[in-house]
């Protein structure tokens, strides 16, 4: 099939040629919806089955207010979380923050640094900057505090950073067997996926778009049509990613212990005598000190030496 080329733009988006392409367009556009529903029913429904509880980031669907009903379901996977007066023992808040959002390490490290300042390793300052004691007690601390701990006093690696830190707690998730797999490691394929898809429909839609304004119209629709059918299976790899991996029955039976006791908390304002009772608060969702206030002791990358 041969192009008309060097014309003007109406003389070529009414000749023959690409007229006649209009059934063959009309046939891949609906083509790609007929593909797009075999391929994201699957996919979605997968994610959905065997995916991550459904979490905010910001605050727990099955952490709101009590409401008439204290055995109503919530909008959670974490599914009929019934109040709850104890916190299941020997858990650390960075743990609680893991088993009830993991798709938050803010809130766990968070959670982590109130718990160092409550065992008096290190100290917060009014804007929540962090300072290691010196003749603070470390032998009883966890890996994933350790690591915070070797951050702040600024004795990490230029390789060590909050995700170096942050994969000593998912290793400890993972050991402790809560999930179906790391969530750092699992959620990097789909991931991968997303981007090769995303890409490829980008370059589709800039050469569509040149087709469109050059006058090849429904050579475009068709192209366009391609690039929607990659665009939503990007979406839906990115919504995989974040759905996965699931808890396992000793993970879950602990997140609806969790899940319970922060609602009462969450409802009646519930203030325990404990020593690092904000950092529980802060764990479960229920605190209400800033996060990223907290979490910026914890860089993502080395800072930029000056010029």
């Amino acid at each position: 099939m041969t192009l008309p080329a060097d014309r003007p733009f109406t003389e070529v988006a009414r000749s023959r040629e690409v007229l006649d392409f209009l059934p063959w367009a009309l046939a891949i556009a609906v083509g790609c919806l007929v593909a797009a529903s075999v391929l994201l029913i699957p996919i979605l429904t997968h994610a959905r089955r065997a995916g991550r509880d459904n979490q905010s980031t910001i605050t727990a669907r099955n952490l709101l207010p009590l409401g008439a009903d204290p055995t109503a379901r919530v909008n959670d996977r974490v599914r009929d979380a019934v109040v709850q007066f104890d916190l299941p023992r020997d858990l650390r808040p960075e743990q609680m923050a893991a088993l009830l959002h993991d798709g938050d390490p803010e809130r766990a490290i968070a959670a982590a640094l109130l718990d160092l300042q409550a065992a008096g390793v290190i100290d917060l300052d009014e804007d929540d900057r962090a300072t290691v004691r010196r003749d603070a007690d470390t032998s009883g601390l966890s890996d994933f505090q350790q690591r915070l701990l070797r951050i702040i006093g600024g004795r990490n690696t230029r390789f060590e950073w909050r995700d170096w830190a942050l994969g000593a707690l998912s290793q400890d998730v993972a050991s402790r067997r809560w999930h179906t797999g790391r969530p750092d490691y699992v959620s990097y394929t789909p991931r991968l996926y997303a981007s090769f898809a995303g890409s490829i429909a980008a370059i589709m839609i800039l050469f569509s778009t040149n087709l469109l304004l050059g006058g090849y119209w429904t050579y475009a629709i068709a192209l366009y049509a391609a690039a929607l059918l990659l665009l939503l299976l990007a979406w839906a790899f990115c919504y995989s990613a974040r759905k996965r991996p699931n808890r396992t029955a000793t993970g879950r039976a602990l997140a609806e212990q969790l899940a319970g006791f922060a609602r009462a908390v969450a409802a009646t304002g519930e203030e325990r005598h404990t020593d690092n009772w904000d950092a529980v608060r802060v764990a479960l969702g229920v605190g209400d000190r800033s996060l990223r206030r907290l979490v910026r002791n914890i860089p993502t990358e080395p800072p930029t030496p000056p010029r």
